[in-house]
């Protein structure tokens, strides 16, 4: 679709790639830009890990007051919860998916991730006819291939290191998507619009999915394109070196109900790009747009 000028002046500004997808979730309406096009999705695909969560609680396979504990040697570099705790950790597993989806904690990503396995995340995604999104590893292990490809032995190596936060390459899987997690902006709208529609598992579990994607702190990505209050933005954020997006459901209050994806590669690591972050939203907000003029 032709951007609104300021979008397309700002995307060359920044020198971005657009991979970008909005669903109408009632009337299946959508427009696009390489939103078919597989790319690292990030943090995103917690979507997934939260709905399979709540799948295997509903037949009775999990118990969501399960609890695990969590110690330094079990997390997995990240920002924020879990990851940056210093002391023994036990909560439930309803909790950790909490903390994934809220402040998009790694190391409670990953011990659900554990405790789920990717064998059946990943059958779960295929069910539900996401043929192009995998997760084939753990965070961890990703941050380690990203690391050993960079030149580090091991983890310890690559964040103790002056520079870590900053020395990525655009060849490690992590940035390409090579053999990472990975998916298109299609898909997660795809998966968005199932469980808005109670048609990704039974109407309770899509309505728990639904409540906890409710939760998340930093959702200023996608939202910075809707000033109207009345209009409800919720959404899972995803960033990595040289990536970053939000997926996410925008409603208004004439009940138009729309699943938007908007994934950029950028140049710069990151993690704070605060233009970048904008842009996401302006994207959003006219592919949703466009579906509305129709």
């Amino acid at each position: 679709m032709p951007w609104p000028l300021t979008v397309e002046t700002e995307i060359a500004r920044l020198a971005a790639r657009v991979h970008a997808h909005a669903r109408d979730i009632d009337t299946g309406a959508v427009t696009g830009l390489g939103a078919d096009d597989v790319v690292p999705i990030a943090s995103t695909f917690k979507v997934l890990v939260l709905l399979e969560l709540f799948l295997r609680a509903e037949t009775g396979d999990i118990d969501l007051t399960e609890r695990i504990t969590v110690t330094a040697e079990d997390r997995t570099p990240g920002p924020t919860g879990l990851s940056v705790f210093r002391d023994p950790v036990e909560l439930s597993l309803r909790d950790a998916a909490l903390l994934m989806m809220s402040v998009s904690d790694n190391t409670a990503s990953d011990m659900l991730v554990r405790r789920l396995g990717l064998d059946r995340i990943n059958a779960t995604a295929a069910r539900l006819g996401l043929t192009r999104t995998r997760v084939p590893i753990e965070i961890r292990e990703l941050f380690t291939r990203h690391a050993h490809q960079l030149g580090y032995e091991s983890l310890t190596e690559f964040f103790a290191a002056e520079r870590a936060p900053l020395e990525v390459e655009e060849k490690t899987d992590m940035v390409t998507g090579n053999d990472s997690i990975r998916g298109t902006a299609a898909e997660l709208t795809a998966l968005l619009g199932l469980i808005w529609r109670d048609e990704a598992g039974p109407p309770a579990v899509c309505a728990e999915t639904r409540r906890m994607l409710r939760y998340q702190v930093n959702g200023s990505r996608l939202a910075s394109g809707f000033g109207d209050a009345a209009v409800t933005v919720v959404g899972k954020t995803g960033t990595v070196p040289y990536a970053r997006g939000e997926c996410g459901v925008v409603e208004y209050p004439d009940g138009g109900r729309y699943a938007v994806a908007v994934l950029l590669r950028h140049r710069g690591p990151g993690p704070r790009l605060p233009d970048h972050d904008r842009l996401i939203g302006s994207i959003a907000a006219a592919l949703i747009g466009e579906l509305r003029s129709r």
